[in-house]
């Protein structure tokens, strides 16, 4: 490493040469020097919030380092700040349990999907620090009661379908973030997927009948007078429990009868 320069001094002295702050984000393996060099100086603002972030800038640095995109994590890691409140709880925190800083970086150095959730909703971060939420998978059953209990606080159809945008989204970034910790192998990945459609889709079913039946009445059978039935059907990785986070859900939707209300 530089030893003339100490990662303090990026934030802490102004005017510093700039073959001497790029020389030092090299060694740290940051290719866009220039750009991260703001980004340091945008973390740091101004005093007092500068010392604050001066006590933990070495180890962001060497964390994000071993990031698969350095630059990416770094950048990211300043957009998630801008959206934090309180820039001194979150360094102190940081600074106190350093460990959490792997979180951020996985997240922000490997993945543009999962950085733009956690950005947008830098609330989700209390979440992938809780261990209880964080270290064990949860089952379709589980998933089903959380979105059913959230949806049910609402009334209007656009609050319900937000509330499962939402719930999608905190889900993914949990399930993602696990998998790139290593917490969680292929198969529970591509399982929590799989559920995470399951539960959303059985959500979406359930409040387009309670929003159809009032109107139009429960479709029944013309000669026998029985309930017409009707079922989703997974397809392709949705039916065998095989998505990804780029997968499709392919669905079939099938009924008994042409049933008349």
């Amino acid at each position: 490493m530089n030893h003339n320069l100490h990662p303090r001094d990026l934030v802490l002295i102004p005017g510093l040469p700039e073959n001497e702050t790029h020389r030092l984000l090299k060694e740290y393996g940051f290719e866009d020097c220039a750009r991260s060099y703001r980004n340091l100086q945008n973390l740091a603002g101004d005093s007092p919030l500068q010392e604050e972030f001066a006590e933990i800038i070495e180890l962001v640095l060497r964390t994000f380092a071993d990031s698969a995109d350095p630059d990416a994590a770094l950048n990211n890691f300043d957009r998630f700040v801008g959206e934090i409140p309180n820039r001194t709880w979150l360094y102190r925190l940081l600074h106190d349990a350093p460990f959490l800083l792997r979180i951020l970086a996985v997240s922000f150095g490997f993945s543009t999907y999962l950085s733009d959730i956690l950005v947008r909703n830098p609330e989700y971060f209390n979440e992938l620090i809780d261990a209880g939420v964080m270290n064990n998978p949860k089952n379709r059953e589980t998933m089903y009661t959380e979105l059913s209990q959230s949806v049910s606080l609402f009334r209007s159809i656009e609050q319900k379908l937000t509330t499962i945008r939402r719930y999608k989204r905190k889900e993914s970034l949990r399930i993602g973030v696990r998998d790139l910790l290593d917490d969680a192998n292929l198969e529970t990945t591509t399982l929590e997927l799989t559920h995470l459609a399951e539960a959303t889709l059985q959500i979406c079913y359930e409040i387009g009948v309670a929003e159809l039946a009032p109107k139009f009445g429960i479709p029944f059978a013309e000669d026998d007078r029985t309930e017409s039935t009707f079922a989703i059907i997974g397809m392709g990785k949705f039916g065998g429990y095989e998505l990804n986070f780029s997968s499709d859900i392919d669905v079939m939707f099938v009924y008994s009868d042409d049933g008349q209300t």
